[in-house]
């Protein structure tokens, strides 16, 4: 049947990554070599706009329009001769490839768009280029291909803010504890001062890294008041051995995206 590859894709469980795995293994090699795939690929992830794109993403987090779209991850392949003289099917392959890797690098670590919101948004570039496809039976409804799943995409992607949010929680423990651990040795704090804890808030606040980690929070839906307020107290009753704990514990991934974060100036400009 002929069909929409956007209808195809918009009511699947697949996600990004997976879509474009789909794209290439049942229609994009039908018409064209896997040397022709992996030439698409190698030749979106070297067009120079797509650095200057991530600059401009990570500056606009904020924005209203804080995300790159469709159309401009399409507008960054059309900036490339190869890809302006190639087909419509290669041009969306290279707008799913360098979306894809804005969404594991870019995106990962700063979480500036949900990932089910960037997915659906992505997919709409099979309805600009208005690609058609003949779709199997088999893989005419919303589980396709070797990526069924019991639960729906926005049932996955779901699962997957919340482990992020919990590795982000520990991320947010460690970067309080790191900011204030010093301060709190050095001048002997205690819980008992009215003002202690409004001087450390205030530490926190004026740390290079603390607004992305708030908005990071705030998308993950932590509560960061509550986090950073336990956190203090933790480390006042703990002062004399923070110091040491702190080196010593075990932060998984959150412990890069924080000093990620923390150096995110030195990053962006680098």
């Amino acid at each position: 049947m002929i069909r929409s590859l956007y209808d195809y894709y918009v009511s699947s469980s697949l996600n990004l990554e997976e879509v474009l795995e789909d794209y290439v293994d049942n229609f994009f090699l039908k018409k064209n070599s896997e040397e022709k795939a992996a030439q698409v690929i190698k030749k979106s992830n070297e067009i120079t706009k797509l650095k200057e794109l991530n600059g401009i993403s990570i500056k606009n987090r904020e924005f209203k329009e804080h995300y790159p779209n469709y159309l401009d991850f399409a507008k960054v392949i059309k900036s490339s001769l190869w890809f302006t003289l190639q087909s419509s099917q290669t041009k969306v392959l290279g707008v799913l490839n360098v979306a894809n890797e804005w969404d594991k690098t870019i995106n990962r670590r700063f979480y500036i768009v949900d990932k089910e919101t960037f997915r659906n948004n992505i997919i709409q570039i099979f309805k600009e280029y208005q690609i058609m496809e003949n779709v199997p039976k088999d893989h005419y409804s919303g589980d396709i291909g070797s990526y069924s799943n019991e639960l729906s995409l926005h049932e996955r992607y779901e699962a997957e803010k919340i482990q992020t949010a919990k590795q982000f929680e520990e991320g947010i423990r460690w970067f309080v504890w790191k900011t204030i651990v010093d301060y709190v040795i050095k001048f002997d704090m205690k819980r008992t001062d009215p003002f202690v804890k409004r001087q450390l808030l205030l530490t926190i606040d004026a740390a290079s890294a603390s607004r992305d980690i708030k908005r990071i929070a705030r998308n993950l839906g932590i509560d960061w008041d509550t986090i950073v307020d336990k956190q203090i107290d933790m480390t006042l009753i703990m002062k004399s051995s923070s110091h040491i704990s702190l080196h010593n514990a075990d932060y998984g991934e959150s412990i890069d995206t924080i000093k990620f974060l923390e150096e995110f100036e030195k990053t962006l400009y680098s």
